[in-house]
């Protein structure tokens, strides 16, 4: 019985791992999105917070001070249809992956099945968001009532 309930477990965590799932890493500066399947290890020496993948390349290097909060959702499908005002709350550019928020707000990416891919509450008009790790396809951003279909190239 015990065997039985370890390879259930371990069956549902290959499940879960074959979704994209994504670090969220909020600093001073704004929003870092990070691939966790690409993530194999996060330090912190002589003050800043390195994430590197299994190979030693560094993903991504952060000042520890600046550090505001770093979470990971493994949450899918989209709640509730929203008509969209017409008042953009947020930016995307494209060429930089990179979105800049205009109005405080939780902020969302969904990919085309309804499946959340980044989820970030309570975040502040001024702030960026890096999406820099998000594999190529086609997405929608949601801040409060505005959302916005982007392709990831």
């Amino acid at each position: 019985m015990k065997k039985t309930v370890v390879a259930a477990i371990f069956a549902g965590l290959a499940l879960s791992l074959s979704a994209a799932n994504y670090l969220h890493i909020r600093t001073d500066a704004g929003w870092t999105v990070l691939d966790l399947d690409n993530v194999d290890r996060i330090t912190f020496t002589g003050g800043n917070m390195t994430v590197t993948d299994e190979k030693g390349g560094v993903l991504g290097t952060f000042k520890q001070a600046q550090l505001q909060s770093l979470h990971s959702d493994e949450i899918a499908g989209i709640a509730e249809t929203i008509a969209d005002s017409g008042e953009k709350t947020f930016t995307f550019d494209a060429a930089s992956r990179s979105v800049s928020v205009t109005a405080d707000g939780d902020f969302t990416v969904y990919d085309t099945a309804g499946n959340v891919l980044v989820a970030i509450p309570g975040v502040k008009k001024g702030e960026t968001i890096d999406l820099g790790a998000l594999q190529p396809g086609v997405i929608i951003m949601t801040n409060g009532t505005h959302s916005l279909k982007a392709l990831i190239k």
